[in-house]
């Protein structure tokens, strides 16, 4: 066994992405994973009912790409290679190469789609038209040969125009709402001939009062809708002959046997002028019922999707690049000259200009002196944020009213809409435990309810005849539904995941929006999750007179110094230090969750220092300061070493303040149960300000191992920890943790560990983060518990266990059941995106 695990991990697996057309319920799903889990060389597939695809891991020396496909298309589903999903710019454009500059700040235009050229990839002929329209290198090709190319080119072209006619009808002039609508407007005209004008006295014409002639009418109308629905067919008894049955099978067979039944009525009718009752109205109203349900499902599940994502398509296809950028020390803006170039090709430390109420293309931080800001995209927040000289700006993001110059800060593929992309194809492409669950029951749901319809089937022939047998073997068929079950869990992810993104909330994946509601216990972190994360100078004390450094010279070492680190202090430090001059740094090293050992040249002399809290003083020093704390402020040292020998220079204070509705937030989530707690690694002092002003318990001093070994503390007495964080020193704790939820402002870390993303700076939503979790949960166990007591109940009815009660079901209504038990649960998870 161990020489096999060894030989599996020295196999250099490829992996593929499918699209696959065809699935219709979470059976569709599971017997596809079954199917190819089975076959040789494939190590690990998943398929994702929500955006149709599969995702195969295999070995590419035992199977290929073609053999994946053919496996799914022999049950029935179509499958072609796809691409990562990806978000594509607006209007998807491509940027000319246009090299006229604009210049002039205020008289620029915003660019529209017309000064872009699109560029159009359309095949004038197929690949094999090209291959045997190509000219031979020899000379002497006979007329023969060039008949029969000819001809070839001939036939290629006339199979294109009829694949293109095709695809028109199939896909424009017959599209599945056209499908519907005629499905339904021939069931109610079936109807009418079949059963209305006989229950309520209405006229026909004269030639429909004969029985045969009527029932080949309603023959002739039922082949049509029977065309409508084909895919039905195709697909269901398609799986059905790979012996792994769907809903589509249940559909197909029951329908099947109803129509086949009317057949031989209509054939007996015609032979011996006896009246026998036909079944095409049935068949006709169970395909249309099945196309309606499916139509609301799909148009509901694109719904989702599309508002789930529609807050991410906010991106310009354009950007404005200054092409000369000295101009901008010049502070002239009519002398700035632009031009248009794509997002994609802008790279870090390129200037942009952005005009009003446009979108900014890609992640900056603002140059001009300030912008006002529509960050609903990232935060769910509509309120306009002001933002000051380098702040950072987000892609996606709307300047509202005045123009301005940004720095680019980060490419496009590293930007935040980008992440955010990311995080939502993710939370697509996953499934909750609970999901797992439902594919399992969905995979024998289908065969057991066949043959429950069988032996209903037998039952009945035996005691009361074809016709009885053939209505009580289609009801049980029908009435199964599992859709239902299936789409209980995957339908409330969606819907919740999509609520959670206008709330400025991503989730990585389908569980960790799932476990979130059985979390009972909250661990914090305090700077910039709990506290601001851009502290202001409150104080600084000099502690040596004899050195001659005065306040601003002091903070000018600190800021030269600081400069290298990207940690909140450090940038709270630079950005109080106004002067723009800085000593040069000729090396650096930095202490984590400690501070810097810096040399600085200044004034053509190399010189030492340190900078941080009392711990790494004493640790890197042995200097032992006395400290002197003020409520609410985190002290930063400053000591020179000279000839191995500390000389402290002086203390920089800096306040924190809470974040907004910080108080508001703890009592909300003290309020629903959950237990919270601080983990920092600030003094007791500056913890326990912040602590007292909570009114919870709290940690302070902690190393990034501490947090660790604390929440694995929390686990091991039962609780189910949730650690909330930001920084580089919280990346191990957030992996320890059974829930993490991360800062999108904090460290790349963090986010790569966390399991939910929050982009807003309003501590509420966390609140409406874990309320989320705990509906969605709910909202799941509602739709699970309704497809299983709706099946419970209404198979046994359909089989005719109840038809001495006089209770029974016809084929019509119980598909007409079926689907609104799928359109119910579809109803039911669609709450959660109206949810306060």
């Amino acid at each position: 066994m161990q020489s096999k695990e060894t030989h599996t991990k020295d196999i250099d697996f490829d992996s593929v992405r499918l699209g696959i057309s065809g699935m219709r319920c979470a059976s569709c799903s599971a017997s596809i994973e079954n199917e190819l889990r089975k076959k040789d060389g494939i190590q690990e597939a998943n398929v994702y009912i929500l955006n149709n695809t599969a995702v195969i891991k295999f070995n590419k020396e035992q199977c290929d790409i073609d053999s994946i496909i053919s496996c799914i298309e022999s049950l029935g589903f179509k499958a072609t290679p796809a691409s990562k999903p990806t978000f594509s710019l607006a209007n998807n454009t491509s940027i000319s190469n246009n090299s006229n500059q604009i210049k002039g700040s205020f008289t620029l235009k915003p660019p529209h789609a017309d000064s872009v050229n699109k560029i159009s990839f359309q095949n004038s002929a197929s690949i094999d038209t090209l291959q045997n329209t190509k000219i031979p290198n020899s000379t002497k090709t006979t007329n023969t040969e060039s008949t029969k190319i000819t001809e070839k080119t001939t036939q290629n072209t006339q199979k294109n125009l009829f694949q293109r006619l095709n695809n028109y009808v199939e896909h424009t002039l017959l599209n599945d709402k056209r499908r519907l609508s005629l499905s339904i407007i021939l069931s109610l005209i079936i109807l009418y001939l079949s059963m209305l004008h006989d229950m309520f006295n209405l006229p026909l014409p004269q030639v429909l009062y004969n029985p045969v002639y009527n029932g080949m009418i309603q023959l002739f109308i039922t082949l049509y809708v029977m065309h409508f629905g084909r895919n039905i067919y195709f697909h269901g008894l398609k799986a059905l002959f790979a012996l792994r049955p769907n809903m589509d099978s249940l559909v197909s067979v029951g329908s099947l046997s109803g129509f086949l039944y009317s057949c031989f009525s209509l054939y007996q009718m015609w032979n011996t002028s006896n009246t026998n009752h036909l079944y095409f109205e049935s068949v006709c109203i169970i395909l249309s019922f099945v196309m309606l349900g499916k139509f609301m499902e799909e148009n509901a599940k694109n719904k989702a999707i599309k508002n789930a994502k529609a807050l991410l398509q906010r991106q310009s296809n354009v950007a404005l690049k200054i092409i000369n950028t000295q101009a901008l020390y010049l502070d002239n803006n009519d002398a700035l000259e632009v031009k248009e170039v794509s997002p994609y090709d802008l790279k870090i430390g390129d200037y942009i200009r952005i005009l009003p109420h446009s979108f900014i293309p890609i992640d900056s931080t603002l140059y001009s002196v300030e912008a006002s800001v529509d960050e609903s995209m990232l935060s769910g927040e509509s309120i306009p944020i002001r933002k000051e000289k380098t702040e950072q700006l987000f892609a996606g993001t709307l300047n509202l009213d005045t123009p301005i110059i940004a720095c680019v800060s980060h490419t496009l593929k590293d930007s935040k809409i980008s992440k955010m992309q990311t995080l939502l194809e993710q939370t697509l492409e996953s499934k909750a435990q609970i999901a797992k669950l439902a594919d399992r029951i969905s995979l024998i749901f289908v065969p057991v309810v066949m043959l429950l319809a069988i032996c209903s089937g037998i039952f009945w022939f035996i005691f009361e005849g074809l016709e009885s047998a053939m209505l009580y073997f289609a009801s049980t068929l029908l009435i199964s539904c599992p859709c239902a079950l299936g789409l209980a869990t995957p339908m409330a992810i969606l819907f919740a995941n999509a609520r959670a993104n206008t709330l400025g909330i991503f989730f990585k994946n389908a569980q960790s929006l799932e476990n979130l509601s059985k979390a009972d216990y909250i661990v914090f972190d305090k700077t910039g999750t709990l506290t601001q994360r851009d502290f202001h100078l409150h104080k600084i004390i000099l502690k040596n007179k004899e050195s001659n450094i005065d306040e601003k010279e002091l903070l000018h070492l600190a800021a030269s110094i600081e400069v290298s680190s990207n940690h909140i202090i450090a940038r709270a430090i630079c950005n109080s230090f106004e002067d723009t001059g800085l000593y040069k740094q000729i090396e650096s090293k930095q202490y984590m969750n400690a501070g810097i050992e810096s040399k600085l040249l200044i004034d053509s002399k190399e010189r030492m220092f340190l900078i941080g809290n009392a711990k790494l003083l004493k640790d890197r020093a042995g200097f032992v300061v006395t400290e002197e704390f003020i409520e609410g402020c985190v002290c930063v040292y400053i000591a020179e070493i000279v000839q191995n020998e500390v000389i402290l220079l002086g203390h920089i204070y800096l306040a924190e303040t809470l974040k907004p509705h910080a108080q508001e937030m703890i009592q909300e989530l003290q309020k629903s149960g959950f237990n919270c707690e601080i983990l920092s690694g600030d003094t007791k002092e500056n913890v326990g300000y912040i602590a007292k002003m909570l009114q919870i318990p709290y940690q302070a001093e902690c190393l990034p191992e501490d947090k660790m070994r604390h929440i694995e503390t929390l686990q091991n007495q039962g609780h189910k920890v949730i650690m909330v964080g930001d920084g580089v020193n919280d990346s191990i704790a957030i992996a320890k943790a059974d829930i993490s939820l991360v800062m999108a402002s904090g460290s790349e870390v963090s986010i790569e560990y966390g399991h939910i993303v929050y982009f807003r700076d309003d501590l509420l939503g966390i609140v409406e983060a874990l309320q989320l979790g705990k509906r969605t949960l709910k909202n799941i166990k509602q739709n699970l518990g309704f497809a299983f007591i709706y099946n419970i109940i209404c198979i046994p009815i359909a089989m005719g266990l109840f038809s001495s009660f006089g209770i029974a079901l016809n084929p019509m209504f119980a598909s007409l059941a079926m689907s609104l038990s799928s359109i119910s649960v579809v109803g039911n998870a669609s709450r959660l995106y109206r949810v306060k």
